[in-house]
Order: structure tokens, then C-alpha cells, then sequence
């Protein structure tokens, strides 16, 4: 169930129960399509708010972080579209590491974006998903895995091979989950235009 104060309405926002006990201010309308009182957009939202769905999501970054480390380099196209990229034929690590991320990480990140954005809404109202920077990272690095997938589904796609190397930005997506790690890698990078002036003397 949902509820709205008139100044909650103003900004567009609703109070949702969660599935964690607590109320949680989000968008009155997500997609423009799912409001108050849609079961999907409940469903969602309880699955979000879940105690374990942001552990279910780190074990998952772990794991496909963990593809990324035994990928085997060694074995790589030497050319063609897929230049440089790691081969699954000929090398068991490599082929482990294709099938797990084709099977498993790619449509379960999928399935979690899908969940926040229904429940977040994607860009409308003050606390939508995309108005987090760190939601923007995750938007960026798992739509151009489902690019990816879709041309290992045969779909006719111009070479989008180059995607792949976003895979790296995954173990970044784990900051999210502690505050202090996200304030020490924001701190960092703002620090980088400094850094480079240093640099350049």
C-alpha cells in the first residue's frame, strides 16, 4: 500500500512499505504507466527493499568479477571484429567465463535494473533511478552487456564488440553498497584534474 501527504503529491513522490518494514519515498509514477497501486510495481518494490536483494547483487558482482579474473588473455582473436578479445574455443577458462556471463550474470543484471526502475522510476520524480550517479554507472555498464548478449542471440547489430571492455567497470559497481567507499572514489576522481596539472609540471 501507498499513501500521500498533499506536499508529497506536489513533489510527486509517494510513501511505499517495503518489504524490510520501512517506508520508502519514491515516485507517485513510474513509466509513466505504473502508479500507486500497480501489483507489478508492489511486487518490484518488495523485491527491492528485500534484506537480501543488495546481497543476492554483491555476490553476484563478486561472481562475475571473478569471471573477469581466470579469463584467459592469452587466448584472444587475432583478428577480425572480435580483435583482441578473449576466445572461448580451445581455452576452458574462457568458455566457462562466456557461458557464465551469457547465462547467468547478463540476464540476472538485467532482471535487477528492470526491478529498480519499475520500482524507482527511470527519470521522473526527485528520487528516480537515474538522478543517482552511481545507478548511472550501473545503467551504462549492464545496457551495453544487454547490447552484447543480443548480438551473441544473433540479433543483427553492428559490432559492438568494444562494449566488452565495460565489463571492468563491474567490480565499481559494488561501491554503491558503502557510503564511505562511494565519498573515497568520488574524492579520488574529482582529485584527478589536480593530479594531471602536477603532472604536467
Amino acid at each position: 500500500m501507498s499513501s500521500s501527504s498533499p506536499a508529497r503529491r506536489e513533489l510527486g513522490t509517494s510513501v511505499f512499505a517495503g518489504s524490510d518494514g520501512a517506508q520508502h519515498t519514491l515516485p507517485t509514477w513510474s513509466l509513466f504507466c505504473l502508479g500507486p497501486r500497480s501489483w507489478l510495481r508492489h511486487v518490484c518494490i518488495r523485491t527491492m527493499t528485500h534484506p537480501s536483494f543488495d546481497s543476492a547483487v554483491l555476490v553476484l558482482i563478486a561472481y562475475s568479477s571473478a569471471l573477469l579474473a581466470v579469463t584467459d588473455y592469452s587466448h584472444i582473436y587475432l583478428d577480425g571484429p572480435n580483435l583482441g578479445l578473449p576466445r572461448a574455443d580451445g581455452s576452458l577458462r574462457n568458455t566457462v567465463a562466456e557461458v557464465s556471463d551469457f547465462y547467468v550474470c547478463t540476464p540476472l543484471f538485467l532482471l535487477e535494473l528492470v526491478v529498480r526502475v519499475i520500482s524507482m522510476s527511470f527519470c521522473s520524480g526527485p528520487r528516480s533511478y537515474i538522478r543517482n550517479p552511481w545507478n548511472c554507472l550501473d545503467f551504462v555498464v549492464v545496457v551495453s552487456g544487454a547490447f552484447e548478449y543480443l548480438t551473441m542471440l544473433a540479433v543483427p547489430l553492428p559490432s559492438l564488440s568494444g562494449l566488452r571492455v565495460l565489463r571492468v567497470l563491474r567490480p565499481l559497481r559494488s561501491l554503491k553498497s558503502s557510503p564511505r567507499l562511494s565519498r573515497l572514489a568520488f574524492s579520488m576522481l574529482s582529485a584527478l584534474p589536480q593530479l594531471g596539472s602536477v603532472m604536467v609540471l
